[in-house]
């Protein structure tokens, strides 16, 4: 594993861990029918701290220096015991299906940041690195083909989402706790 081209990183999560998924999932309380990610990952760097690493290839050696971590850093991760429907009003109405998990990436976050920080990295670098994303999988989606998810840059983009949810603000994206059971089985 290393960081593509575009600066992102995601670790994969093949099928067979994951074998309670359904071809399609619905929920009625929701009103959706939703169906499976055509791949399932956990993003570490996703693409809007990924155009902020690409400008680090400036950096000497730093993007190796990371790759090396990446490929010492502990990427195993379990399933946590919170789910959420996830809704998206623009640029394309999408809804998702998310479970969080217990990975460590703020623990890698921290680690790039110190070293990114040592070396003299921009501001915007150091302040994506200071706030990683929560961890989750995108487990269904309204995209018929699986292709499409929702980007969660940051725990605080989750957290703004839920209090959208909990207040019934449909202005942005919101999410709405789904009971895990009828998620996971």
């Amino acid at each position: 594993m290393a960081i593509s081209e575009r600066g992102t990183l995601i670790i994969p999560i093949g099928r067979a861990a994951l074998p309670f998924l359904k071809d399609e999932w619905g929920y009625a309380p929701l009103g959706l029918t939703l169906w499976p990610k055509a791949e399932h990952h956990f993003t570490v760097f996703g693409f809007s701290i990924g155009k902020h690493l690409g400008k680090a290839r400036a950096l000497p050696g730093f993007i190796d220096w990371v790759n090396a971590r990446i490929a010492a850093h502990d990427w195993s991760w379990q399933l946590g015991q919170q789910c959420y429907h996830l809704r998206q009003p623009a640029p394309r109405a999408l809804d998702t299906v998310v479970v969080r998990i217990e990975a460590r990436i703020a623990e890698f976050f921290a680690v790039v940041e110190a070293e990114a920080r040592a070396r003299g990295a921009r501001p915007e670098l150091l302040e994506a690195l200071a706030a990683p994303p929560p961890p989750h999988v995108t487990l269904y989606t309204s995209d018929r083909e699986g292709k499409q998810g929702i980007g969660l840059n940051r725990v605080a983009d989750l957290d703004a989402a839920i209090a959208r949810g909990r207040a019934g603000d449909g202005s942005g994206l919101c999410a709405v706790e789904v009971p895990v059971g009828e998620v996971l089985g």
